[in-house]
């Protein structure tokens, strides 16, 4: 065998692998991307096929109309509950600016917040709160100072919200009648129904005539927004007077704000974090105590 044949035989093995090697890296490639698209048009055909079956003497204007009068109503129900489960407002504040000294700034969106609320309060119609119930439960100026390094941004923010939302559930509360409160007790936040409700419990200390009561609960029934008591109990300290007496009344309400999907994913995943958490302080509690 010559030379020239050994150089001819080499160049024709080496042009067969190379054929071979693009065969298996795109020509392969490229078969089984155009056997799945033959499949999937095999299945569209076969669908549409069925389609012209069921629908033969069907106008598609018609099928069209009947199957939009269906979805309408899925979304207009959907947009109903939104608004019904709905805290607009309830827990807004101002941002708080990024260059300032948190712990030195706090009293200043503290006292405005206070001063814009009850001058809310003061423009609607008189009331009577014989305690501090307007951030009652949030820290004042000095206590949030006292705090130290634990006075963040992020801490007089949820003090901040405290107050926005106390507000709120005072001004709600003026809307629906009531003139006289107490005692205002927050609940800590829940999630129900599967995470599509967060739900605020609020503890209300008032005094009211019967005729009053009576004419606030129905305001809660017949509300456009959602509410919901859970509990009441009823005094009657004047049982010798001729007129219609005060009573004292304490009741359990409940409001509720619908989560956007964004929203209970969050949640989720903050309630997941939290149970690792735990999990963790718990293991460590175990493996502490077994030393």
């Amino acid at each position: 065998m010559t030379k020239e044949h050994i150089i001819t035989l080499v160049l024709f093995v080496a042009l067969i692998a190379a054929v071979g090697a693009v065969d298996r890296l795109y020509l392969a490639k490229i078969r089984k991307e155009l056997d799945d698209e033959t499949k999937r048009a095999q299945q569209l055909e076969g669908r549409l096929r069925d389609l012209e079956e069921t629908f033969v003497k069907s106008d598609p204007e018609d099928v069209v109309r009947i199957w939009s009068g269906k979805v309408v109503p899925w979304q207009t129900a959907a947009s109903e509950r939104t608004e019904f489960f709905n805290m607009e407002g309830a827990f807004d504040i101002e941002p708080i600016p990024e260059d300032v000294v948190v712990r030195f700034y706090y009293d200043t969106p503290y006292d405005e917040m206070l001063g814009r609320i009850w001058q809310d309060i003061n423009s609607r119609r008189p009331i009577y709160f014989p305690v501090q119930v307007i951030g009652a439960d949030a820290l004042d100026p000095d206590q949030f100072y006292n705090r130290g390094n634990e006075a963040t941004r992020e801490l007089a923010e949820e003090q901040l919200r405290k107050i926005a939302y106390s507000g709120y559930v005072v001004l709600t509360l003026l809307d629906l009648g009531l003139s006289y409160i107490e005692q205002l007790e927050v609940w800590p936040r829940r999630t129900e129904y599967g995470g599509f409700l967060e739900v605020w419990t609020l503890g209300i200390g008032t005094q009211m005539t019967f005729r009053e009561l009576v004419e606030f609960l129905e305001r809660l029934r017949t509300s456009d927004r959602y509410f919901t008591v859970h509990a009441i109990r009823i005094e009657n300290l004047n049982l010798m007077t001729r007129t219609p007496p005060y009573l004292q009344v304490q009741m359990l309400i409940s409001q509720a704000r619908f989560l956007e999907e964004q929203e209970r994913r969050e949640e989720k995943a903050d309630e997941e974090e939290k149970e690792e958490e735990e999990e963790e302080e718990e293991e460590a509690s175990l493996a502490s105590r077994a030393r």
